[in-house]
C-alpha cells in the first residue's frame, strides 16, 4: 500500500473538497486515470477541460499490488513512511486470480448439470429471492452455438466441424470474495466496531467450443497441387449472471444480481442496482470509459462508492471474462470422453498454482 505502488498519482487540487458526509447521498462520476488500475472520482459531473479535471477531483481509487483497493482523499503528508498517501475512507482486499470450477459435455446431450449460487433452489423467503430462482436455468445449447458472436468466428465457405464432431459446452462458476475494512478516518467505527464487511461474489456462465477445418492449397515446382488441412478451435465465453452478497459479522446486509452478456446488446449501457446504490456504466461492460454511481439512504456514501467500484472493476462481466480460461482441447476430442455417463465427465478445478487447472475423474 502506498503512493509508490499506484499506477497514477493525481496532483492535489488547490482547494481540497470535503469528504462526503456519512449521512448524505451523493452522485459521483468515476473515470479511469490513464490506462492503469486507478480511477478519479468527481462530484455530480465530469469536468469539460483538463484543468478542472485536476482541480475538481474529489477522491480517487488507488489500487496497489496485492489486490488492495483504497478510496483516498487528497489530505497527504500525515504519514512519514508514505508522504504522498492520502487518507483512506474505505479499503478492500480482493483476490487477484480467482479460481473457476468448470465441467464440460457434448452439446445437446441429456446432461443438464447446473451451478447454483446464493439464491439456491429451495425458494428462500422474499419476493426478490423467489424471482431470481429461475436465473439458474441456462439457455439451450443451440442458443450459444448459434449465437452471432460465436458464429462470426467461423470463416465463410469453410466446413464447420460441428456436424462431424460434437461441439463442446462448458459450464463454469466462480465463487470469490472481497474483504472491506474501515480506513484511517474511522467512518465505520461506530457501526462496525472493528469488524470486516464481506462482499461475496458468485458468477456462472457458458462457453461454446467448435472446430473449423482450414484448407491450404499450394502448387509445387512441377505444377502438382497439394492440399493440407488442419483443425482450428473457435471458442466463445459468456457470463450468464453475477450475484453479490454483503454480510457483516455473519449477518446478511444486502444481496443483488447483475445479468451477464449472454443476452447483452453491444453498446447499450449496463446497470447495477442494489439497496446501496444505482450505477450506470456508459457504453456497457466492455467500454472501459466511465460510470456514474448514485448512492442511497442508510449507508455511508463512500462505502457504497467503493462497493460499486468493485462491481465495475474486479467483479464486472468484462473482468470475469478476462480471468476465465476454459481448458478445452486444441483438437476435436474423442466423442466418448465427452459423452460418458455423468459421473465420468471430466471436471477440473484450480490447482496448486492460482489460474491453472488439473484434470480429475
Amino acid at each position: 500500500m502506498g503512493c509508490c505502488s499506484s499506477d497514477a498519482l493525481p496532483d492535489v487540487p488547490d482547494v481540497i473538497i470535503d469528504d462526503p458526509d456519512v449521512n448524505t447521498t451523493i452522485k459521483a462520476v468515476v473515470k479511469r486515470l490513464g490506462r492503469g488500475r486507478d480511477f478519479s472520482v468527481h462530484k455530480d459531473e465530469y469536468p469539460s477541460n483538463s484543468t478542472e479535471v485536476t482541480q475538481k477531483m474529489w477522491l480517487w481509487f488507488n489500487k496497489s499490488n496485492g489486490g488492495v483497493v483504497d478510496l483516498e482523499n487528497f489530505v497527504r503528508g500525515w504519514s512519514e513512511e508514505f508522504p504522498k498517501k492520502g487518507k483512506v475512507l474505505w479499503s478492500a482486499k480482493v483476490t487477484e486470480r480467482p479460481v473457476f470450477e468448470q465441467f464440460q459435455r457434448v452439446a445437446r446431450s441429456d446432461i443438464r448439470d447446473r451451478f447454483f449460487g446464493f439464491f439456491g433452489t429451495s425458494g428462500q423467503k422474499g419476493l426478490h429471492n423467489e424471482s431470481q430462482k429461475s436465473g439458474y436455468d441456462s439457455d439451450d445449447d443451440d442458443y450459444y452455438i448459434r449465437h452471432q458472436t460465436h458464429q462470426a468466428k467461423f470463416g465463410r465457405g469453410r466446413r464447420h466441424l460441428g456436424q462431424a464432431h460434437h461441439d463442446i459446452i462448458t459450464k463454469w462458476r466462480l465463487h470469490t470474495r472481497a474483504v472491506i475494512t474501515d480506513g484511517n478516518l474511522g467512518r465505520g467505527a461506530d457501526i462496525l466496531k472493528g469488524q470486516e464487511i464481506i462482499l461475496e461474489v458468485f458468477s456462472k456462465g457458458t462457453a461454446a467450443t467448435g472446430w473449423e477445418e482450414i484448407e491450404t492449397r499450394r502448387t509445387d515446382e512441377n505444377g502438382k497441387e497439394h492440399v493440407t488441412r488442419r483443425d482450428e478451435k473457435r471458442e466463445t465465453e459468456w457470463v450468464d449472471r453475477v450475484e453479490f452478497r454483503l454480510t457483516v459479522a455473519g449477518q446478511l446486509w444486502a444481496e443483488w444480481v447483475v445479468q451477464g452478456d449472454s443476452h447483452y446488446t453491444p453498446g447499450a449501457n449496463a446497470n447495477v442496482s442494489c439497496p446501496l446504490f444505482d450505477t450506470v456504466i456508459e457504453g456497457g461492460w466492455f467500454s472501459k470509459t466511465s460510470y456514474i454511481t448514485t448512492t442511497k439512504d442508510g449507508v455511508d456514501p463512500a462505502l457504497a462508492l467503493l462497493i460499486a467500484h468493485l462491481c465495475y472493476t474486479e467483479y464486472s462481466v468484462a473482468e470475469i471474462k478476462n480471468d476465465l480460461r476454459p481448458n478445452t482441447p486444441a483438437r476435436p476430442p474423442n466423442m466418448w470422453t465427452y459423452n460418458a455417463p455423468n459421473k465420468h465427465i471430466m471436471h477440473y478445478h484450480g490447482g496448486a498454482v492460482n489460474g491453472t487447472f488439473v484434470w480429475k475423474m
